[in-house]
C-alpha cells in the first residue's frame, strides 16, 4: 500500500474507532450506567455457570493472545528491513514494553485519584478483594478506569495501526484486534468487576496511548533505517 494511502488510511480507522467509543459513552449516559450494568450482571448471574467460566479465563488470559498478532507484524517489519535492520524488533518490542508499564503506571495512579469503589459484588468464582488482594499486591479495589480495557486497546491498536500488506488482510487484522479488545473490555462487566464507564474510559485511554505508541514505534524505526542508510554508504565508500 502507497505510503500516503496507508496514512489516511489509518487516521479513518483511527477516527472510526474513537467514534465507536464516544458513541457507546453517549448510550451509556443516555440510557443510565446503573441500568445497563444491573442489566448485563442480570444475565450473567441467570446464564449458565460455564458462561462466567468462559468470560473468567477470557479475562485473566485474553490479552496473551494479543502476541500473536502483535509478534507476526513485528517479525513482518524486521524481515521488511532486511537483515541489517534486525536490531528493529528488539527496539519495537522495547517501546511496547515500557508503554505497557506506563499504561499500568497511569491505569493505577489515576484508580487512587479518582477512587470510584468498584461494584459491590462479583460473579467471579473465586472471592474477589480478599483473594485477588493476596494472590496479586497491586490489585486495585478502585475501579475507574478499567485496566484490563486500557491495556487491551493498547495492544489492539498498536498491531493494528503497524500492519502492513493487502487491503483485506489488515481489515482482517483490525477486525481480530478489536474484538479480542471488546470481548475482554465486555468481561469485565459481565464479571461485576466494573462499570460500562470504567470499561469505555479505560478504551478510549489505552485507545490513545495506543496511538502514540505506533507514533514513537514508526518515529524510532525512521531514524533507525537512516541510520543503517547512512552507514551502509560510508562502507560502499
Amino acid at each position: 500500500m502507497h505510503k500516503l494511502e496507508r496514512l489516511k488510511n489509518n487516521a479513518i480507522f483511527i477516527l472510526s474507532v474513537y467514534l465507536a467509543l464516544f458513541g457507546a459513552l453517549i448510550v451509556v449516559l443516555i440510557f443510565g450506567e446503573e441500568e445497563i450494568f444491573e442489566a448485563i450482571n442480570r444475565v450473567a448471574v441467570n446464564s449458565p455457570e460455564s458462561y462466567t467460566v468462559i468470560m473468567t479465563y477470557i479475562t485473566d488470559y485474553g490479552r496473551a493472545i494479543f502476541l500473536i498478532p502483535m509478534v507476526y507484524v513485528l517479525s513482518f517489519r524486521k524481515k521488511e528491513g532486511g537483515e541489517k535492520n534486525k536490531r528493529l524488533i528488539y527496539i519495537e518490542l522495547l517501546i511496547i514494553g515500557l508503554f505497557f508499564l506506563i499504561t499500568s503506571v497511569i491505569v493505577d495512579s489515576l484508580k487512587e485519584i479518582i477512587g470510584r469503589e468498584r461494584p459491590p459484588y462479583s460473579i467471579r468464582p473465586e472471592p474477589r478483594k480478599e483473594t485477588s488482594k493476596t494472590l496479586f499486591p497491586f490489585y486495585s479495589p478502585f475501579s475507574f478506569p478499567s485496566g484490563h480495557a486500557t491495556s487491551s486497546f493498547l495492544l489492539a491498536g498498536i498491531p493494528s495501526l503497524l500492519a502492513e500488506g493487502s487491503k483485506n488482510k489488515i481489515a482482517l487484522y483490525r477486525a481480530f484486534c478489536l474484538t479480542l479488545a471488546v470481548i475482554i473490555s465486555f468481561s469485565r462487566i459481565w464479571l461485576g468487576v466494573h462499570y460500562p464507564l470504567d470499561t469505555i474510559s479505560g478504551a478510549i485511554l489505552g485507545w490513545s496511548l495506543g496511538i502514540l505508541a505506533v507514533g514513537i514505534i514508526n518515529w524510532a524505526r525512521n531514524k533507525q533505517l537512516l541510520k543503517n542508510n547512512q552507514s551502509q554508504k560510508i562502507f560502499e565508500k
